[in-house]
């Protein structure tokens, strides 16, 4: 089980690495997101109380120790920050393989629209 565990682990550190990656190719720290509907990205973000919400991805920041989410909620006011080290809207492996294709697409159309 911790061999499986540690696979696990290997692939969030080389997720997390390439989006840190991908945003310092492009001399980047943040990214805004793209907006179209179809390519929103939702995550579950959990309260202290461990009440679940459903959120959209805005925003990835690049930190020290790994990547900030942007996202917001209609049922919780203002932005929220998730992180790469601490909360599962984060460091789950379908969201971050998502965030990271939906970078790509929004630094694809910011090269287009500058041509």
């Amino acid at each position: 089980m911790n061999n499986f565990r540690e696979r696990i682990d290997g692939l969030r550190a080389a997720l997390i690495r390439t989006i840190l990656e991908l945003l310092a190719d492009n001399g980047l720290k943040e990214l805004k997101l793209s907006y179209r509907q179809s390519d929103h990205i939702f995550v579950i973000w959990y309260s202290d109380n461990g009440d679940p919400y459903e959120c959209t991805v805005r925003k990835v920041i690049s930190g020290h120790d790994g990547i900030t989410v942007v996202a917001t909620c209609d049922e919780v006011e203002g932005d929220l920050e998730i992180y790469s080290r601490s909360e599962l809207g984060a460091r789950n492996l379908d969201w971050l393989c998502e965030i990271y294709e939906n970078m790509q697409t929004t630094l694809e159309e910011m090269s287009k629209s500058q041509n």
